[in-house]
């Protein structure tokens, strides 16, 4: 449940990540109040803090499976949810290769998938 964060230790990503301002609106909207004990930079080393037993975190779902899948941490369903989105970069001033496009289509299958089994 969403209220389990309420006042509890948070490790969370920096301020300077858009997430991060994603996740502070959606305890706000709310009315959780995590107590913030930590800032990384990215996910994996919030999951190792979790695993150390720093605090508790919400990170995007890839990285939350894999470090499940490492027996490092347990991932736990959060209601209401709170979405992710995930950017790919390329190139601004010319188009996309063919096989940018073919590695697109496969991430954006993968997540998909990933969707269904959640």
């Amino acid at each position: 449940m969403l209220q389990d964060f309420h006042q509890q230790p948070f490790i969370a990503l920096g301020n300077e990540i858009s997430t991060r301002s994603d996740t502070d609106r959606f305890f706000a909207d709310h009315g959780i109040k995590p107590r913030v004990v930590a800032e990384a930079q990215l996910s994996f080393a919030i999951c190792s803090m979790v695993a150390a037993g720093a605090g508790v975190s919400i990170i995007e779902p890839v990285t939350a499976r894999q470090c499940a899948g490492l027996g490092m941490v347990a991932i736990r369903p959060i209601t209401p949810e709170q979405p992710f989105t995930y950017d790919m970069l390329t190139p601004a001033l010319r188009p996309a290769s063919r096989l940018v496009q073919d590695l697109a289509d496969r991430v954006r299958r993968r997540l998909d998938a990933l969707k269904q089994t959640a």
